[in-house]
């Protein structure tokens, strides 16, 4: 599994004082990832959920992957090209791309 700088779990919290509209993204430890702007609530809530989900999304792709993925041997386009797209996001993820 990746190693993270700030490793999740990650939060999307409300903003608070000038930041009141946004959304902050706060890893363990209290430490703030990421602030999240966007053109209403909806849109800003919905970007700081995904965003916030980014560890265990990252993780639970490369668990995925390394379990079902590599080893498979396919003759399938599709499912090769799934399968590349997976790979390719692993290893951005792991900062190797």
């Amino acid at each position: 599994m990746a190693e993270y700088t700030c490793p999740g779990p990650w939060e999307a919290r409300r903003g608070s004082g000038d930041s009141e509209h946004a959304f902050d993204i706060i890893a363990q430890g209290d430490i703030m990832v990421a602030k999240v702007s966007g053109r209403g609530f909806t849109e800003r809530q919905a970007n700081a959920r995904l965003i916030a989900a980014a560890p265990e999304l990252a993780a639970a792709l490369e668990a995925a992957y390394a379990e079902f993925m590599e080893p498979l041997i396919t003759n399938n386009e599709r499912k090769r090209r799934v399968i590349a797209q997976a790979r390719e996001v692993v290893a951005k993820v792991k900062g190797e791309a």
